[in-house]
C-alpha cells in the first residue's frame, strides 16, 4: 500500500515538474560601450540573457526599441540578433531570426528556436551605414521576450547603462600620453562628462577609474589582443578630478590624471 502511494506521489510530481513554465528569467545587459565605426556590420548593442529549465522550451520572439541612439533611422542600416548558447563571448556564426531593415524606433525579431534547460545570449547587433554621424550614441533596450512556456515576459533589466558612439568622436581636447618617445594611449575628452575614450594601438587589457580618495570606481578587463577604442560610461560618477589607469600590452601602467564636469 505505502508503495503504491509513494508512485502516485512521483507521477504527480512528474506531472508538476512538466507544468511548471520553463521560463526563468531574463533580463538585458550592456555591451555596446564602444566607438563604432561607420559602415561596420555585427556590433553588438545589447545582450539579453534568458535563464530556462529544468526542461528546454521555445523562444518565439524578442522586442526591442532603438532608444538612447540618436539617429536610428540614418545612423543603422539594419538590424540581427545573433545566439552563442551560454557562453559571453560575441559571435556572429548562428543568427537568430530576420534581418530588420529599415531600422526605425521599434524592432522585432521571431523565429520558433529551441532554448536547452539553463543560460542563453543572445545579441542585437546594428549594422551601421556609412554616413553615420560622428559622435552620435547608439543603444537600445529589449522590452518582452515570448516564450511558449510563459508567454510574454519583461526583463528584470529593459535599459541597462551605458551605450556605443559613432566614431570618430574625439570631443573638447584629446591627449596624447607619451611613453618611450611614442604615443601609447589617448584620452578624450578631458574633462569629461558622461563618457570618457580610451584609445591605443597596441591594445588594452585593463583600465580603471580612481577617485580623489584612491577609491576605484571603475573596472574592466579588455582582452588587449589589439587595438582599439574603449567608451567607458560615467554616468552616476560625480564631478572632480580623477586618474584613469590603463594597462596596455605594450606600455605596461600608464596613469593619468583627468577631469569630469558636470557630473552627479
Amino acid at each position: 500500500m505505502i508503495k503504491n502511494i509513494s508512485a502516485v506521489i512521483f507521477f504527480w510530481l512528474l506531472v508538476v515538474l512538466q507544468l511548471q513554465a520553463q521560463y526563468i528569467s531574463g533580463t538585458t545587459e550592456q555591451v555596446s560601450a564602444v566607438l563604432i565605426n561607420p559602415g561596420s556590420s555585427d556590433n553588438p548593442i545589447i545582450r539579453i540573457r534568458i535563464e530556462t529549465g529544468p526542461n528546454p522550451t521555445d523562444l518565439y520572439a524578442l522586442f526591442f526599441t532603438t532608444n538612447g541612439s540618436a539617429s536610428p533611422s540614418t545612423d543603422v542600416d539594419s538590424a540581427k540578433v545573433y545566439y552563442t548558447g551560454n557562453s559571453t563571448v560575441f559571435s556572429n556564426t548562428v543568427q537568430y531570426g530576420n534581418t530588420v531593415h529599415p531600422v526605425s524606433s521599434g524592432i522585432t525579431v521571431n523565429s520558433v528556436f529551441a532554448l536547452p534547460a539553463g543560460i542563453n545570449y543572445f545579441w542585437l547587433t546594428y549594422d551601421l551605414n556609412d554616413s553615420a554621424l560622428a559622435c552620435n550614441p547608439l543603444d537600445a533596450t529589449c522590452y518582452t521576450i515570448y516564450v511558449s512556456s510563459a508567454g510574454t515576459q519583461t526583463p528584470a533589466v529593459t535599459d541597462p547603462p551605458g551605450y556605443g558612439t559613432v566614431s570618430p568622436c574625439a570631443v573638447g581636447i584629446s591627449e596624447s600620453i607619451i611613453q618611450d618617445g611614442k604615443p601609447s594611449i589617448m584620452i578624450f575628452p578631458n574633462p569629461a562628462f558622461e563618457t570618457v575614450n580610451l584609445f591605443s594601438e597596441s591594445g588594452i587589457k585593463k583600465a580603471e577609474i580612481i577617485n580623489s580618495e584612491g577609491k576605484v570606481v571603475f573596472e574592466k578587463f579588455f582582452g588587449g589582443s589589439a587595438s582599439g577604442a574603449y567608451c567607458v560610461n560615467l554616468i552616476g560618477m560625480k564631478s572632480g578630478i580623477y586618474f584613469v589607469k590603463v594597462f596596455s600590452k605594450q606600455s605596461g601602467e600608464i596613469k593619468k590624471l583627468f577631469v569630469i564636469s558636470g557630473g552627479e
